[in-house]
């Protein structure tokens, strides 16, 4: 090889911007050309260490970067990596793989950067130290890009922090919120609190040391802290919050509990880029897939004082009860029901006083006990917005249009922060672009319209990666083909879902404890009522708690008669059920949809003639059953027609 074609190969690495030879171009577009190949074998990416003269070692271990594809191009997109990889005190050993992640043409395209980073071991350090050193570099020098924020994910985490523990108890927490990301680098904070020292938790006073007892549990540095209870897979935050006018008992705090599932979790973004203070603390946002229990704790009395206690176990101390929101004081703005149960992201800071290696083994103990849990690691900037008010939904033409935007609408933050912005709340008279873009698909095409719409809200449900209004656009342009298509050969066009002979497509509500859930229409038997009145005026009620598991009376506290228990099943029951202008009222329940904890709503039903069937004219053709005079019996009989 002669002197020129080396100095052609030759990348410089002493300038701040490099250069990139004609030879690893022609890489970057073979790689290119590969993406639409299905992977199949990486290179190896074992991790492992290596010696290195002066004494120190170099660790090597594999990072995955996923990056929007309009982002930037493939080349700047690695520099940019690279970058940032060297800023961070790391080097890029080698490249495993860059090709673009499958996924459906609505979705968003992602590309994948999987590259194996070299990080210094000092010596006498452990690899983790280092890692956790170059992880906090990282957060800190890609901090601020916002749209265009980087996030690495480790897939082999949990064999880098690797040790095994029940529990991780007594974490001391600065502060907690709760809101929505709308893209990877911000977050809008809807509802938080604010920690503080543990002065004086309550009027009472206690002593530094209990003889003959410990005093875990009872004394935090904090009135926050939380407890990461692996074996049982979830997370408990205990916060007290000041009331803003002490009681005349003496109390002057409000306790709550925050209880979340790890199976709740969709992915965990850590933040460690704090500066390194005193005060410095390390950021846990969690992409939530259902919104977290909150209960609030009962006062001890002791003589004519109240006193709160926090610190005692559950199981002596456990007069809990299911509530929706906590109140706001001094520092904090609280957390209303709405924010509770629209939020999508849930964010915890932890104070660093037990060193950055116990705080990033929490992250991948997580990961270990549920392996669907991703683990991303970068900066995200906190900024409070006040909640979306939602305007009133203009009509759309058609009954299923409009349950399928209701739909999607109750779906939460991560949808209304897209879909709205502060001034339309303001302004009941201003149109969004998105309603607009749908009323004119409506008049071209209803049947495309109305499709496109129930398959963005099947695509939210499923959690696909997607922005709703590119979505939308991408699928109603799909099925709008297909009806020209069939048109000029007189050929069906087929439907969204295929429906079985003797099965119908039905509406069904899932109500929980706090907000009710439009879902997408279910596959089910037809019935004596349904082939008599139609399946479009029947909705299924299903009740569900918030990780849509089936109702359990211990979970909403010590009260078997829990008030908000009771409340959420008799308002549905009792009441009307309005969606889109219809009215849903109670009809009946069969044997199976009583163990399911569900039952039959209808809605009044108008006859091609202009005469209404109401859900009494519904109870009379089904039969007289004044004769069973126990309830039991009476329900069973009714739901035989089911």
């Amino acid at each position: 090889m002669s002197d020129g074609e080396e100095e052609e190969l030759r990348i410089s690495d002493e300038s701040e911007e490099e250069v990139v030879a004609d030879d690893v171009i022609e890489e970057e577009e073979i790689l290119e050309s590969e993406e639409d190949q299905p992977d199949e074998i990486l290179v190896d990416d074992t991790s492992q260490e290596q010696s290195d003269p002066t004494g120190d070692t170099h660790y090597v271990f594999t990072v995955r970067v996923c990056l929007p594809i309009d982002m930037m191009p493939g080349i700047e997109a690695r520099l940019y990596i690279d970058t940032l990889i060297k800023r961070a005190g790391g080097k890029v050993d080698s490249v495993v793989r860059c090709a673009r992640l499958p996924s459906a043409d609505y979705e968003t395209q992602m590309k994948e950067h999987t590259i194996n980073v070299q990080i210094p071991v000092p010596s006498g350090s452990a690899r983790q130290s280092a890692l956790a050193s170059f992880l906090s570099r990282f957060t800190t020098q890609s901090r601020g890009g916002l749209h265009n924020q980087v996030m690495i994910e480790i897939p082999k985490l949990t064999s880098v922090f690797n040790e095994i523990r029940t529990d991780d108890s007594d974490v001391l927490v600065n502060n907690l919120a709760l809101g929505n990301c709308p893209n990877p680098g911000l977050f809008f904070v809807r509802g938080n609190f604010f920690s503080r020292n543990n002065n004086m938790l309550s009027n009472l006073s206690m002593p530094p040391d209990r003889p003959g007892g410990s005093t875990r549990n009872v004394f935090h540095q904090c009135i926050s802290w939380a407890h990461f209870e692996h074996d049982q897979k979830q997370i408990t935050i205990r916060f007290a919050v000041k009331l803003t006018t002490p009681s005349d008992d003496g109390l002057l705090f409000r306790g709550f509990r925050i209880v979340l599932q790890y199976t709740s979790i969709q992915s965990i973004t850590v933040d460690a880029g704090a500066p390194i203070d005193s005060n410095r603390s390390i950021d846990f946002f969690f992409r939530l897939k259902h919104p977290p229990a909150l209960y609030e704790v009962q006062p001890t009395h002791i003589g004519e004082k109240r006193v709160l206690n926090l610190g005692r176990p559950e199981k002596r101390y456990n007069n809990w009860s299911r509530v929706l929101e906590w109140p706001g004081d001094d520092r904090s703005q609280g957390c209303s029901r709405l924010c509770l149960s629209e939020s999508s992201v849930f964010h915890l800071s932890i104070k660093d006083n037990k060193g950055r290696n116990k705080m990033f083994s929490i992250a991948a103990r997580i990961q270990s006990r549920v392996s669907t849990i991703k683990v991303f690691f970068g900066s995200i900037v906190s900024m409070r917005r006040k909640a979306i008010k939602l305007p009133v939904l203009p009509s759309l033409g058609s009954f299923r249009a409009d349950y399928a935007l209701q739909a999607i609408v109750s779906r939460g933050m991560a949808v209304t922060d897209e879909l709205f912005d502060a001034r339309t709340g303001k302004d009941q008279g201003r149109m969004s672009f998105f309603m607009k873009r749908l009323l004119w698909c409506m008049k071209e095409c209803r049947l495309a319209c109305e499709e496109a719409l129930e398959l963005v809200l099947t695509a939210i449900d499923e959690r696909r990666n997607i922005t709703v209004e590119r979505a939308f656009d991408r699928l109603y342009s799909t099925r709008v083909e297909l009806y020209r298509r069939s048109a000029s050969s007189q050929r069906s066009v087929q439907a969204v879902r295929t429906v079985p002979p003797n099965c119908v497509l039905i509406r069904k509500l899932m109500v929980t404890p706090s907000r009710q859930l439009p879902m997408a229409p279910d596959v089910m038997m037809t019935n004596r009522v349904v082939r008599q009145f139609g399946a479009d005026h029947a909705l299924r009620i299903v009740y569900r708690d918030e990780n849509f598991l089936k109702l359990r009376t211990a979970d909403f506290g010590t009260d078997q008669m829990a008030p908000l228990l009771i409340d959420m099943v008799k308002n549905t029951m009792d009441g009307r059920v309005t969606i889109c202008g219809r009215d849903y009222q109670f009809l009946a329940w069969s044997n199976s949809q009583m163990r399911d904890q569900g039952c039959y709503m209808y809605s009044q039903v108008e006859k091609e003639d202009g005469s209404v069937i109401s859900i009494d004219n519904i109870r009379d053709w089904m039969g007289n059953f004044s004769s069973s005079k126990n309830v039991p019996k009476l329900m069973a009989r009714m739901g035989q027609c089911f």
